[in-house]
Parts: structure tokens; sequence; C-alpha cells
């Protein structure tokens, strides 16, 4: 259905959006502080990684959403497939649990805050539509480490 020119779109629930998620590695070797790499699903329909207090959007051109406007609407994410060490407590839900994106943004963590500390957890983050089928998933590296001298 084609939009007539003068019509108006009341809510991203008629927009129809591209599930389109990449993979992103986030990173962040700490000398004498702590170590936070960190990737944010946002509600807006992007994705940042953060690595010590640097955020940088992941990818303009995919984010997990295109166009942005479509999101949140009825999407949901999750967190499967870890491999290597535990997400950090701060991680904004369990393994294998889906969370509605109308929630708000969705962190995926992992810190290093004593010396010597070396984390890595190797994540596969999915999308749905409501109940429906995963409609895109990707990799995702969490890497912090702390070093004292």
């Amino acid at each position: 259905m084609g939009l007539l020119l003068g019509s108006h779109i009341s809510s991203p629930a008629q927009i129809a959006g591209v599930v389109t998620v990449s993979g992103e590695n986030a990173t962040d070797i700490a000398v004498n502080r702590n170590a936070r790499a960190t990737i944010v699903l946002r509600q807006d329909g992007t994705i940042d990684k953060i690595e010590d207090t640097t955020i940088t959007q992941v990818d303009a051109a995919t984010d997990w959403i295109i166009p942005n406007i479509a999101a949140p609407s009825n999407y949901q994410f999750r967190y499967t497939g870890l491999a290597g060490d535990p997400l950090d407590g701060s991680t904004s839900a369990a393994e294998d649990v889906w969370r509605a994106a109308s929630v708000g943004d969705f962190f995926f963590e992992q810190r290093a805050t004593a010396d010597p500390e070396d984390f890595t957890s190797t994540i596969t983050i999915q999308v749905r539509k409501g109940t429906g089928p995963v409609l895109d998933s990707a990799t995702f590296i969490l890497h912090a480490s702390r070093t004292d001298i």
C-alpha cells in the first residue's frame, strides 16, 4: 500500500521496517582503570558499542531496523549461544529470554574491575516481531581486560 501525497503516518506500527542486524566487536583494554565493553540495541532502532566511555554507532546503514522510525513497534530481542565468559550482571536480560524493544534499550555488557581480569564473551543477538520467527541475528564479541601497573 503506497502513501498518498499529504497523507500521514500516526505511529511506528504502520511503518514496515527491514530488520538487519550486523555483528560487531566491543573491546576495552584498560590499564589502571575498570574496563567496559558493551553492545546496546537501542529502542530507537540503532545499535551502539561502548568501549570505556566512548559511544559509537555500529553501522547507520543497517542499525537493527531500517527505517529507524519503525522501531520499537512490536519487536523483541534476545541473546543466545553464549560462549566464553558469562556476561556482566548489568546485562538487560538472561540468556534465551525475549525482551520487548518497547521496554527500553537492551544492554549486553562485559566488565573487568579488578587486576588482573580478562573476560571475553561471544553471543548471538536475535530480533523478531511479536512472537513470530527470528527475522535476523548476528554474532557479537565483547572483550574487557584490566591490568594495573
